[in-house]
């Protein structure tokens, strides 16, 4: 040990170490927006998020609003609408007025996205921010900026002036006034110049000599967020393999409304879903038979990842007025994270028998009779297929427990989407806390035990589960070191197995009751009577 003539302290770690539980209430969502880098995980946490990296339109916007039903979860979003791929690209000439120029006058959709201004001729791109801004539908030109005016002289000529003092109206520096019947310009130094010329565009008689500053506004309507392809979506779902990498965590919902009901799509997303430990939240085709659904799921999805959703809903959409149907794998999304992020319940409660928010309706009302296997919610469920319940009074709940591996599969670990998730959940929450242990010495002498890695692990591990059995989210789990596990061969290769097992809490899917009709209380009553 080097020499010392002084007072120094040795820092020293013991006992166990807490387990991080990984976040469970992260949506994954694959769509279409007019604005946001292509194919890039973008992460959602408010609407001011979504408005300022996305914008309004596409896929998306109403996806985000049915999960906002429900709750505010992150929500990593891909979009797969790339402006420079896809075609739809306009262009309008336009007068610059006063500064500006303004859609509604020249026919830009208020909602228009993927703006940019060129000169005229369209050889030079002007830059936003610099050159221009973009404004509650109008485009201001900024004085500091590169955009050039050609020169205006306000006299009015008189000879053309028709008196109709229009220029005097919109002057925004009152250059002018009426002598006579004709309007004079009194003060034509204060003139704003060639950016304006308000006088020029109302003169309906051609009084001024005026050269119109003319741009050329490239744009994108939102109806061309529709020309995204199947195979375009299905490329998108992997960007979500990046997301630990990028933020840290994995999504452990996927959604892709409007494109899921699409087999590619749906395959993709179950892949994806085994490969990040997710769930993938698929939806059936609209106008589905409960017999074609069920033909359908049993075809081709065998998941014990995948959840199938079946029908579509009902919702009252504002923009429109009308009632229009919408995906219900959108909301239940929401659902799950609301259950996830509930403090009285958590991500081990199934999200079945849970009030859906914001529908007004079903595509199809399935026949529910509790005690009849035979009824139509019931045959779905049956078939692993989660739909939706509406029952005296009920309201709209979601109703099914099932992934699509039942009934195929009868494990709870690979039927019961809760199951899955709490498996999930431990497996990853306890592979990262294991991350910090690596490479470092497995242990030395046995008195040294309780402060190495061999025993603070199997201590650390049985604390997270502990926590869990006292939260009710497992109704028992342990976590052991055992010799026959760790030969010395293993040992001498670095590698040191622990043994856990866990026993996630079953939702009540069925509750039955043995009713007996006993006649021999009668006799017991006309005794007690008698006597």
């Amino acid at each position: 040990m080097a020499f010392l003539h002084g007072v120094e302290t040795i820092e020293r770690q013991t006992g166990t170490v807490p387990v991080n539980e990984v976040k469970t209430a992260v949506i994954g969502l694959v769509g279409t927006a007019p604005k946001g880098e292509p194919n890039k995980l973008h992460l959602i946490r408010q609407e001011s998020d979504y408005l300022e990296i996305l914008g309004k339109g596409g896929t998306i916007d109403r996806v985000l609003d049915a999960i906002w039903d429900h709750c505010k979860p992150p929500i990593m979003i891909v979009n797969a609408f790339d402006p420079a791929v896809h075609s739809g690209e306009k262009n309008k000439i336009c007068k610059v007025i006063r500064d500006v120029i303004d859609f509604e006058s020249n026919e830009i959709p208020s909602n228009a996205f993927g703006i940019s201004v060129k000169s005229a001729d369209g050889a030079t791109t002007y830059t936003a921010g610099v050159d221009y801004d973009i404004v509650d539908g109008t485009i201001e030109i900024i004085p500091t900026g590169s955009i050039t005016y050609s020169a205006f002289d306000p006299e009015v000529i008189s000879a053309n002036c028709t008196g109709c003092g229009d220029c005097i109206d919109v002057c925004p520096v009152d250059l002018f006034e009426m002598q006579g019947d004709k309007a004079v310009a009194i003060n034509p130094e204060e003139c704003l110049g060639g950016g304006c010329l308000a006088c020029a565009d109302v003169c309906p008689s051609n009084a001024f000599n005026a050269t119109f500053t003319q741009l050329k506004i490239v744009y994108q309507e939102p109806e061309d967020l529709s020309v995204v392809s199947v195979s375009e979506i299905v490329s998108s779902m992997s960007v979500f393999e990046g997301a630990l990498a990028e933020h840290g965590m994995f999504p452990k919902i996927l959604i892709a409304p409007g494109y899921s009901q699409e087999l590619a799509v749906g395959r993709e997303m179950a892949a994806v879903a085994e490969k990040i430990g997710a769930m993938a939240y698929i939806d059936a085709d609209e106008g589905l038979t409960p017999t074609e659904a069920v033909q359908f799921k049993s075809t081709n999805y065998g998941d014990a990842r995948a959840l199938f959703f079946y029908p579509k809903v009902k919702i009252f959409d504002e923009e429109s007025g009308l009632t229009q149907l919408d995906w219900l794998s959108s909301r239940a999304a929401g659902l799950r994270a609301s259950v996830d992020l509930n403090p009285s319940e958590g991500y081990w409660f199934s999200m079945s028998n849970h009030t859906i928010q914001g529908i007004i309706g079903m595509e199809r009302v399935l026949k529910y009779i509790p005690s009849d296997p035979s009824s139509e919610l019931n045959y779905v469920n049956s078939m692993g297929i989660v739909s939706v319940l509406n029952f005296l009074g009920s309201g709209y709940r979601l109703f099914g427990n099932r992934t699509c591996a039942f009934p195929f599969e009868s494990d709870p670990l690979s039927t019961f989407e809760c199951w899955r998730r709490v498996g999930d959940i431990i497996e990853e929450s306890i592979e990262y806390f294991t991350l910090q242990w690596l490479d470092k010495p497995m242990f030395s002498r046995p008195e040294n035990a309780a402060d190495e890695l061999l025993l603070r692990v199997e201590e650390s591990v049985n604390d997270f589960l502990r926590s869990l059995m006292g939260r009710g989210a497992l109704v028992d789990g342990f976590c052991t070191l055992n010799i026959e596990d760790n030969p010395a061969s293993s040992l001498a290769n670095g590698q040191l197995n622990y043994h856990y097992e866990f026993t996630p809490a079953t939702p009540a899917e069925r509750i039955s009751y043995t009713a007996v009709a006993n006649i021999n209380k009668l006799e017991e009553v006309l005794k007690a009577i008698i006597s």
